[in-house]
């Protein structure tokens, strides 16, 4: 065995999952790192869609690392192999689960079931008013309650996208360490004097900000 490869392949597989490492936001570590050296994290940065750039690069340090200890390890390849591709997909979220259950304060507890998140717009069109209702469900799995401010976050892929859900401000919440809860947000909007409108639009998967008094912030 060749210790500097074996060196050379340990490197590879720990960047890249720091890479894709889904912590404090909604988009890998990377990300960060790539901003501070001044590489796009995708190739459309407008609207964060095309190709991920963070994910390619996370991507090639893993199969780069795999190949080296394929070629070093023969007697246990299989094994290595299987066992270092697990690692890579589920120790990040079981390091970060763990972290916000036994060490984190604040916003940095809080998780965001983000696969049930929903905004529904509705047009009354006798009223010409927007009727909207925003379901966000949150747990605080941190040491200490926290309150902090929550914003929902609408991206728009084309200049003909319109406004929903980013109409509601933005609202106070407070969890209790622990907490589990699901935040309604509702509001009622006056389009009469808007030239374009949607009449209907439902939207899960709803990207968020929470934001504490001190400044801190987490995307999600």
């Amino acid at each position: 065995m060749k210790k500097p490869s074996l060196i050379t392949a340990i490197t590879l597989f720990l960047f890249g999952i720091v890479l894709h490492f889904p912590f404090p936001d909604r988009t890998p570590f990377g990300t960060r790192i790539f901003s501070v050296v001044g590489i796009p994290a995708y190739s459309n940065t407008e609207t964060e869609t095309g190709l991920h750039y963070v994910g390619l690069t996370a991507l090639f340090c893993l199969v780069i690392s795999l190949m080296i200890f394929y070629y070093l390890l023969p007697k246990w390849r299989g094994r290595v192999i299987f066992s270092l591709i697990l690692i890579f997909l589920f120790v990040p979220t079981a390091l970060i689960s763990s972290y916000q259950s036994m060490f984190a304060t604040g916003i940095n507890g809080i998780v965001y079931h983000k696969e049930w998140s929903n905004c529904l717009y509705e047009l009354n069109e006798i009223e010409m008013v927007a009727e909207i209702e925003c379901v966000i469900p949150l747990e605080n799995k941190g040491r200490t309650d926290v309150t902090f401010e929550l914003e929902m976050v609408e991206r728009f892929f084309s200049k003909d996208d319109l406004k929903t859900y980013s109409l509601l401000q933005s609202q106070t919440i407070k969890l209790y360490r622990q907490q589990k809860k699901v935040i309604r947000i509702e509001g009622t909007f006056n389009m009469s004097g808007e030239e374009a409108y949607y009449y209907y639009s439902e939207s899960s998967g709803i990207d968020i900000i929470l934001k504490e008094e001190s400044g801190k912030e987490r995307m999600l």
